[in-house]
């Protein structure tokens, strides 16, 4: 049954919850929202096959055999290399690496044994992406998403959470793609009566809208004009049973995932469906950026566990078993560098489709970036130096973009007071403040 609760969030929060005018307001007069997305990939890199060759200048690099298909974007993506994690504390470097990642902290003491055996607890702070939601307070339906395929494959511990609320408090990510489809877009398959009680609530914000347009003062009055307008034009696609509106916001037809195991259920926690999995995944994530209903969000392929193969590619050995090989074991490391291109395929995946959507004068993609992150930076030698990090677009200019930039003897939470600076909240520190020394010159 939707309820009018439900209604509101699924198709609402952004569009017609009230105390977003500052909101509406900024975006009328041109500023678009600024979108923070993290994507996680384990184990490290294939670092012979995945990071750039340099040239004179940090704008002059190769991209190497990995990140073909963003070769149409180099002059839109950057590489951060040198940065080292302190990944400190209890717990292997798997977990402590998966932790540390977006928080800069370290694990707390617990039972949760690492692929080695070592036992640590959750992260003991607020992860960056958790922490701008609380700065920014972004007013969209989903303050922050958290999704990821296979994101909860083998143990569902520390080695499989990135996000964190606060010390102790990690966030699950949505692996399950009708999971994912039926919270973003509550209103796509709605039952006749369903429909009728959306018609009714809109007639009921309508009339809203125009007593309350006699209470606000005169400046705010264009703005809740603009507001209503939305509202009106949603309850026409409403009256006519469409999902969505055109520019890339329009609710997806429900995702198919096959029943691979014959027990009349999808199988998204399977090797077989993973590659579809992801594509849906990926493909709702630029669906919710685009409609608003979210602006910082978490991707998880898999987890730090990476119990998970890669038969479309060729590759039926798991992604941690062909990561954990050395450099001189040619057979893996050229299966390592097939996983990883797929991955970077991924990525491009998802710069295709917010490239695709307008946003004022530009795209969504525009006033988007994307991080890749691992928690380790090589997989055999489990080593948190040189850590790996791509970032694609610029956050409306914020971000230097087309460079490769390298930190000697900086520390990845100076990477995460960046992202912070660059999302429009200040500060010089972030994670354990001794680890910090300021912003990356990267920023414009």
């Amino acid at each position: 049954m939707t309820t009018r609760r439900n209604f509101l969030r699924g198709i609402g929060g952004a569009v017609i919850g009230l105390p977003l005018l500052p909101s509406l307001r900024a975006r009328a007069q041109g500023a678009a929202p600024k979108r923070l997305v993290f994507m996680y990939a384990p184990n490290g890199v294939p670092v012979q096959t995945w990071w750039p060759t340099p040239g004179a200048s940090v704008r002059d690099f190769t991209l190497n055999e990995v990140h073909a298909s963003l070769e149409r974007y180099k002059g839109e993506i950057s590489f951060v290399g040198g940065l080292d994690m302190a990944a400190l504390g209890p717990g292997g470097p798997h977990a402590r690496g998966m932790g540390t990642a977006l928080t800069g902290v370290e694990l707390q003491s617990g039972t949760m044994p690492s692929n080695n055996g070592q036992l640590a607890g959750w992260a003991n702070g607020s992860s960056l992406d958790q922490h701008l939601v609380q700065r920014l307070e972004p007013g969209t339906p989903f303050p922050s998403l958290q999704l990821g395929v296979r994101a909860d494959n083998f143990r569902s511990t520390n080695m499989s959470r990135l996000s964190y609320a606060g010390p102790g408090q990690p966030l699950s990510p949505i692996s399950e793609p009708r999971t994912l489809w039926q919270t973003l877009f509550p209103g796509a398959a709605l039952r006749p009566e369903d429909e009728t009680l959306q018609l009714r609530v809109m007639d009921a914000v309508r009339a809203q809208f125009s007593a309350l347009r006699r209470q606000v003062p005169s400046d705010e009055r264009e703005v809740l004009d603009q507001h209503q307008a939305r509202v009106v034009e949603l309850q026409s696609r409403l009256a006519q049973q469409t999902g969505g509106s055109g520019n890339g916001c329009a609710a997806p037809t429900e995702p198919m995932v096959a029943d691979v195991n014959g027990d009349d259920e999808p199988d998204v926690d399977n090797d077989a469906t993973m590659r579809r999995v992801a594509e849906l995944q990926i493909d709702m994530l630029a669906t919710a950026l685009a409609c608003d209903l979210t602006r910082i969000a978490t991707f998880q392929f898999s987890n730090a566990w990476a119990r998970v193969s890669y038969p479309w590619v060729g590759r039926l050995a798991t992604n941690h078993d062909i990561s954990h090989t050395g450099l001189n074991d040619q057979i893996s490391q050229e299966a390592w560098t097939d996983i990883a291109t797929y991955q970077a395929e991924l990525l491009a995946r998802l710069v295709d489709a917010l490239k695709a959507i307008p946003e004022g004068d530009g795209t969504v993609f525009d006033n988007t970036l994307i991080v890749w992150l691992s928690e380790i930076a090589v997989g055999n030698t489990h080593t948190h130096t040189n850590m790996p990090y791509l970032l694609a677009g610029d956050l409306g200019g914020t971000i230097r973009k087309g460079e490769f930039n390298s930190f000697s003897g900086r520390y990845h939470n100076d990477l995460l007071v960046t992202l912070m600076n660059a999302m429009g909240v200040d500060g010089d520190r972030f994670g354990n403040p001794e680890l910090c020394q300021g912003p990356l010159s990267i920023l414009n």
